[in-house]
């Protein structure tokens, strides 16, 4: 549940990355510079990952790595996100209480009762510890999705806008009548 996350509270499925390393958030370094002093003289090239500046650069810039600003935490992101799913499988196996049978988590509610929970596909295990594999053909393009009534869902956005003017269409023409 997105408020979870937001919260950090329950097991964090939304496991995402906004990597510094990228400079998506701050291209033109300015945050970094208000915000980082220490690293505020380094080149827009290197200061969003001043591990990758030369000693000359670092120098001239007066940042010392394990001194003025600390050494990098995470040097091999895919590893460590690895290990975090490896983990996460792992209290899973051992908690399949917690699983119903189609791997989505189950749990208790303050009144005693027992809900499923959306799972991650990456996180949905059978009762042998298996990751579920999910049948592409299930969820590929063309196919109609459906709430749990049963419905038909999907059409987003333009599609209401395009109902909201065929009713309006429809309501002038009864008008004019």
């Amino acid at each position: 549940m997105m408020w979870q996350n937001a919260g950090r509270s329950g097991i964090d499925q939304w496991n995402f990355v906004l990597s510094p390393e990228t400079a998506s958030q701050d291209p033109s370094a300015g945050y970094t510079k208000k915000w980082v002093p220490e690293l505020s003289k380094l080149s827009k090239k290197t200061i969003h990952q001043p591990w990758k500046a030369s000693e000359s650069e670092l120098e001239a810039a007066g940042v010392v790595l394990g001194v003025t600003y600390p050494r990098r935490i995470v040097e091999n992101l895919n590893l460590e996100r690895e290990k975090s799913v490896d983990a996460v499988l792992e209290m899973r196996r051992n908690s399949q209480e917690y699983n119903d049978d189609g791997g989505y988590d189950i749990i208790e509610l303050p009144s005693g009762d027992r809900t499923k929970v959306f799972t991650k596909k990456e996180f949905r295990i059978d009762r042998g510890g298996n990751i579920i594999k999910i049948d592409a053909s299930a969820t590929s393009k063309g196919k109609k999705r459906r709430d749990r009534k049963g419905h038909k869902t999907g059409g987003g956005k333009a599609k209401k806008i395009a109902n909201r003017k065929k009713l309006k269409k429809e309501l002038l023409r009864k008008a004019a009548i």
